[in-house]
């Protein structure tokens, strides 16, 4: 392995010396549901993978030209794949605490010219949607949570890989 320089790195080191069967956990359905280092990296691999697809990117590699990704979620390893896939992609993760009003989270959205935003709760996806023809620069929305009134943050990691033939 290469030297690790990256807060993304931390992965590819723990899974070669330190792995673990329960890197991370969450209660589903109540039942606790452990994700091991593997899972954790190939989640996170698969889930930088498809926001490539979607034309995110660091671009010049600097915070005002890097794509930014917001996030409005409570702790769950949700939010761990997707710090870790959008630092992989070079973009910058924009977090935004739950309880803001909707005055802030337009501010926050416009001023950060956010591409792509994941949201936990339908709640929160209610909020968002509520400003969201304000935003401009807002693709998509996706949920952790499953609602059919979203994509769910699923459709991402598992984007179909594109074939280089066919344009």
């Amino acid at each position: 392995m290469i030297k690790p320089y990256r807060l993304f790195d931390a992965v590819d080191v723990q899974l070669e010396k330190f792995p673990k069967q329960e890197m991370l956990s969450a209660k589903i359905n109540g039942e606790w549901k452990p994700f091991s280092t593997q899972e954790v990296r190939d989640i996170t691999n698969r889930f930088s993978a498809g926001l490539l697809q979607l034309g995110v990117s660091g671009n010049d590699y600097t915070p005002e030209g890097a794509d930014k990704i917001a996030i409005i979620s409570n702790n769950r390893p949700e939010w761990v794949f997707t710090d870790i896939a959008v630092q992989q992609t070079g973009a910058v993760l924009v977090p935004i605490y739950p309880t803001c009003s909707a005055q802030e989270l337009e501010f926050i959205l416009n001023d950060a010219a956010v591409k792509y935003m994941f949201v936990s709760s339908e709640e929160l996806l209610l909020k968002v949607r509520g400003i969201s023809n304000n935003v401009p620069t807002l693709r998509n929305i996706y949920t952790f949570d499953e609602t059919p009134q979203a994509d769910h943050w699923t459709k991402v990691k598992t984007r179909p890989r594109r074939n280089s033939c066919n344009r």
